[in-house]
């Protein structure tokens, strides 16, 4: 499901009962617009004003496009990158010390990490930043925390029935619609007044056309979704290793992948054949470079996970790990900061 479709959860009536959730919401709106850039093909306001007037004490960027603390502040530490999407910006923390990055740079000392996250962006995406911003920094450590993006997108454009390369960002056919448009395509228009007519028929079909595709088609999608992320992973490792950088790629928490984790059956026979099957060809490469599967990271603790606020009645708390599919609130954060911490001390003691 996209960034968008995710703040469209404000507009639900429950949302009043839910204040916290709700504030979330309302704070983070303003991040999951995207801009046309150059190089990335949707990325953050290239405007300094723009940036300044969404920047709050929950959620702020610096002029490098980093969330919270910049560059300045790495001092004698060695520096380090967090890349990945909304998941590793910290989309629903309550402020920017409780992202993962924020907790980090508490719990240990020998690195200041940089969250160079941005909300919707892919491997491909990831990749490209890598190469045109991060690796002219010299970091001694890069960290790709991901999975969800590459797999979702790849879904969405399936259902449309559009055929795009792996690693088109995500609404891509947004931007293609509009370039059709511009050159008189009457055949866009006439889809876009139809579907402003008749959404609920236009809904019916489409859901018909999904559920009566060829099982062959989703497998074939999904396995080269998987072969583009392992291909793009693998690539920022080799960049990586040639600059002297230390590389980890970290397949994020995702809630389907929880199997004891209470959800709504509709959404999950819906979402999660994607994301297992994804996890499933992704994870069972064999890769040269340092990779964690923290996919199903809270599984063992599913008992103690309070339920997860787009799927209930129930309020964003001190306590909530999964705050939707995708991301966590500050807790789930500060546990996979440890996690990340804990392999870190492991691998340099197994190294002496």
């Amino acid at each position: 499901m996209s960034i968008k479709n995710r703040m469209n959860r404000g507009k639900d009536k429950n949302i009043v009962n839910k204040p916290v959730y709700a504030n979330l919401l309302k704070t983070y709106r303003p991040f999951a617009y995207q801009y046309l850039h150059p190089l990335y093909m949707f990325f953050f306001s290239p405007n300094e004003s723009d940036i300044k007037s969404i920047n709050s004490k929950m959620c702020s960027l610096t002029k490098e496009y980093f969330r919270g603390t910049g560059l300045e502040s790495v001092g004698s530490r060695k520096l380090a990158v967090l890349l990945g999407g909304s998941s590793a910006f910290g989309w629903f923390a309550s402020c920017d010390d409780k992202t993962i990055t924020g907790f980090l740079n508490v719990i240990q000392d020998e690195y200041f990490f940089i969250n160079a996250g941005v909300p919707s962006w892919n491997s491909w995406q990831e990749l490209v930043r890598l190469i045109n911003q991060i690796l002219p920094l010299h970091p001694a450590l890069v960290i790709i925390y991901d999975g969800a993006n590459d797999i979702n997108v790849s879904k969405d454009y399936f259902t449309k029935n559009l055929i795009l390369p792996n690693g088109t960002p995500e609404n891509f056919d947004k931007l293609l619609s509009i370039t059709s448009t511009i050159k008189g395509n009457n055949k866009s228009k006439q889809s876009s007044i139809t579907r402003k007519l008749f959404p609920n028929i236009i809904s019916f079909f489409e859901t018909k056309r999904y559920r009566i595709t060829n099982e062959n088609k989703i497998e074939n999608t999904i396995y080269t979704a998987a072969q583009s992320y392992i291909y793009n992973h693998k690539t920022m490792y080799l960049l990586c290793q040639f600059y002297g950088i230390r590389f980890i790629s970290i397949f994020q928490p995702i809630l389907w992948l929880h199997k004891n984790i209470t959800y709504n059956k509709k959404l999950y026979n819906r979402e999660a054949l994607w994301f297992v099957k994804f996890h499933n060809a992704v994870c069972s490469t064999k890769t040269e470079y340092e990779r964690l599967d923290f996919s199903s990271f809270f599984e063992s603790m599913s008992d103690q996970i309070p339920p997860v606020p787009f799927l209930s009645e129930t309020d964003v708390g001190d306590k909530t790990i999964f705050v939707d599919e995708v991301h966590l609130y500050d807790e789930g954060n500060r546990l996979i900061a440890n996690a990340i911490v804990n392999y870190l001390q492991k691998s340099v003691q197994n190294k002496k």
